[in-house]
């Protein structure tokens, strides 16, 4: 595989420029700093640096600051077979004992090297008892141990370890740092791609030095050695559908099936599904703020995957993604909470375009009709009564919900207030619950809703009422105890009510 094949063996082999610069400089000192912390996302290069700054500091017969990768020492730290290089999985060996054994062993003078380095990767993974008895190590390091903890994940670090770290911080690669990366494959493995190919693939990528590599060696597969555009372009679409944006229109336009298998290629060739998470959420973030009208600048693909959605789908979308993100870390399958959030997300779209009355006829279409003679089908609303209406308003709330969670609870604040014709009139009490019940597509939702229960065309108009200053009874619960006249004089929304709700919108 290309990016074990080509791994970076010296600092000036690393791919992102601030990493060699800082670790040139700290080589340079006279005295090495004996734990640091080495966070970013996967395939940055957090692994390899820390191998080569193991070889840089028990290097027989350094070139400078760099390792000669000649010596015996060098060749085994390089094979992983040196007994004085330890490489610790925290996934795998989370529990206190496995750190315990590693403080008994700690104080073991090295084999054969100058310095014992414990490389631990995804070191946020360890129990907080585990934390503890490492900070213990950590507090007073015996002179010849050198630690270099690795992360995805730094957040997670106690700040009492954090403190005792000597930080550097991987990135996504730059354009020109992923195209170094990817033209040190090509010298090697001679091959000849062309000039478009390598712009597509560092696209692509989006930063991901192992991406762009797994992408070019997938094309060399294919095609052979020489690759042209033309014969490329079309099995970049396999990688395209991976891109944030794109991957969001695939939900857009709810094709369930190829996003499932757009997550599950993803994993099964060792993909990064928390860091792509992390670039779905921020993309969503950016739509948001475009919907906001914020001052953001994106480009114009980004405008119309934003007029794709409604601001309240991009808001669900955006927790149910951070819940599985929550949920992945802890998961056997990690996949699984990201691909049942999808399939939940797509689902709740089919059900509100599903539930949603036809629009109406266009003045032309009918224009057109009248012309041919046709008779245009209208239905008339069925006739109801305010208090029936009142009567059968929970079991509205019960219709709605399945369509849209949001909608369901801004009812839950609102009540029937009067049938005027064709038209109900729904009191609200934040300015906010009726720009959002007259939105378009929440306003079709609820007329959906009351053609289900009531088999009424009823249109719904919202009017804004007094709000309420106290934790009375509400409104619907006076509606079945009181008459009439009480009801009017009784506010809709309490305390308790608005509590509800902000649960019901926002989660507990």
């Amino acid at each position: 595989m290309f990016f074990l094949k080509y791994r970076p063996q010296t600092i000036e082999d690393l791919d992102l420029k601030d990493v060699r610069e800082q670790l040139k400089r700290i080589l340079a000192q006279k005295k090495i700093p004996q734990a640091f912390l080495f966070a970013g996302p996967r395939g940055a290069g957090k692994t390899s640096a820390a191998r080569i700054l193991a070889k840089a500091i028990n290097c027989l017969q350094p070139q400078g600051i760099e390792p000669c990768n000649q010596c015996s020492l060098c060749q085994e730290i390089t094979a992983g077979s040196s007994l004085d290089i330890l490489e610790i999985d925290a996934a795998s060996n989370r529990g206190i004992d496995d750190i315990r054994q590693l403080r008994e062993r700690v104080g073991l003078a090295p084999a054969r090297a100058k310095y014992k380095v414990y490389i631990i990767d995804e070191v946020h993974m360890l129990t907080k008892e585990a934390f503890n008895a490492l900070l213990k190590t950590l507090e007073e390091p015996p002179a010849h141990v050198v630690f270099i903890l690795c992360t995805t994940d730094p957040e997670k670090i106690i700040p009492t370890i954090l403190s005792r770290l000597l930080r550097i911080d991987f990135r996504r690669g730059r354009p020109e740092e992923v195209k170094r990366s990817l033209e040190k494959v090509i010298r090697g493995e001679k091959l000849m791609v062309a000039e478009e190919v390598i712009e597509a693939i560092i696209g692509l990528a989006d930063g991901g030095f192992r991406d762009a590599q797994k992408i070019l060696e997938s094309l060399v597969l294919r095609l052979g050695k020489k690759i042209n555009w033309p014969e490329a372009q079309p099995l970049l679409g396999h990688w395209e559908n991976r891109q944030p944006e794109v991957f969001l229109k695939l939900l857009a336009q709810k094709k369930l099936k190829l996003a499932l298998a757009v997550i599950e290629e993803l994993v099964q060739e060792g993909g990064d599904l928390v860091d792509y998470l992390r670039r779905l959420l921020d993309c969503l973030r950016q739509l948001i703020l475009v919907h906001h009208q914020v001052g953001v600048e994106v480009g114009t693909e980004l405008k119309q995957l934003a007029n794709q959605f409604s601001l309240t789908q991009l808001v669900r979308l955006s927790r149910l993604l951070s819940q599985a993100a929550l949920e992945g870390k802890k998961a056997l399958l990690p996949q699984l909470p990201f691909q049942l959030a999808i399939v939940e997300f797509i689902e709740e779209r089919s059900q509100v375009v599903s539930s949603l009355p036809p629009s109406p006829p266009s003045e032309e279409k009918k224009s057109r009709a009248a012309k041919s003679g046709a008779k245009i089908d209208s239905q008339s609303p069925a006739k109801i009564e305010l208090k029936e209406l009142i009567q059968r308003w929970d079991d509205l709330l019960a219709a709605v919900k399945p369509m849209n969670h949001s909608v369901a609870a801004f009812l839950r604040a609102a009540r029937p207030k009067a049938v005027q014709g064709e038209t109900l009139i729904l009191e609200v009490f934040y300015r906010f619950h009726k720009d959002k019940l007259e939105e378009e597509r929440n306003r079709r939702i609820v007329e959906s809703g009351l053609n289900q229960v009531c088999g009424c065309s009823l249109k719904i108009r919202c009017v804004l009422g007094q709000r309420p200053t106290n934790s009375a009874t509400s409104k619907r619960q006076a509606d079945r105890t009181a008459n009439k006249q009480e009801q009017d004089n009784q506010p809709v929304n309490s305390e308790d009510e608005l509590y509800r709700l902000a649960r019901e919108i926002f989660g507990s």
